[in-house]
C-alpha cells in the first residue's frame, strides 16, 4: 500500500462515529505542521503527548489543556496505521463498536484474478459466535480489516 492509500485509510478511520483518540496511538500530521507524537494519557479533555524525536532534537513532553478537539491532534491529524500500538487501539475500537471480543484477519495464499489478496475480517465473541464479517480490500490487511470493521459497526446501527 502506498502512502496516499494509507492516509486515505487513516482518514476513513477518523471519520467513523466510533473513532476516538486513545493513549498509545501514534499521531501524524498530514500538513507537516507537527512532528509525530504518541498520546500518553487522556484525562477528560486534557491529554499528554510525547513528541517523537527526529534528527533536529530530543523527545519532549507537551501537555495541552485545550483538549483533543481544540488542540493537537487536529483535523489534519491521522493515526499512524503502520504503528503496532495504534493498530492495537484500532482493534479495540472496532471490537467495542461491534460488541465483539476479537477480530481475526484471514487471507488466502493465492491472490484473486485481479491480483488482490482474498482476505476477510471476522468479529467474534470469546465463545466463537460470529458478530460480523466482511471483505478486506487492501494489501495492508490488518489496518484495512480493522477500519472496515469500524465502518461496518456504523452500518449495523443504521
Amino acid at each position: 500500500m502506498n502512502n496516499e492509500e494509507m492516509i486515505e485509510l487513516a482518514r476513513r478511520a477518523v471519520a467513523s462515529p466510533h473513532w476516538r483518540w486513545m493513549p498509545g496511538m501514534l499521531v501524524l500530521s498530514t500538513n507537516n505542521y507537527h512532528r509525530p507524537a504518541r498520546i500518553e494519557a487522556l484525562y477528560g479533555d486534557t491529554y499528554g503527548l510525547t513528541v517523537v524525536p527526529d534528527a533536529n532534537g530530543p523527545v519532549f513532553a507537551a501537555h495541552h489543556e485545550y483538549g483533543i478537539a481544540g488542540g493537537f491532534p487536529r483535523g489534519s491529524s491521522i493515526p499512524d496505521l503502520d504503528d503496532p500500538a495504534t493498530l492495537g487501539c484500532l482493534h479495540d475500537l472496532a471490537c467495542a463498536a461491534l460488541g465483539a471480543d476479537v477480530i481475526d484477519i484471514r487471507a488466502d495464499i493465492a491472490p484473486d484474478m485481479s491480483g488482490q489478496p482474498r482476505a476477510w475480517w471476522t468479529a467474534r465473541e470469546l465463545r466463537g459466535r460470529r458478530v460480523a464479517s466482511g471483505r478486506v480490500e487492501s494489501l495492508t490487511l490488518r489496518a484495512a480489516g480493522y477500519v472496515a470493521a469500524l465502518e461496518a459497526a456504523t452500518e449495523v446501527e443504521q
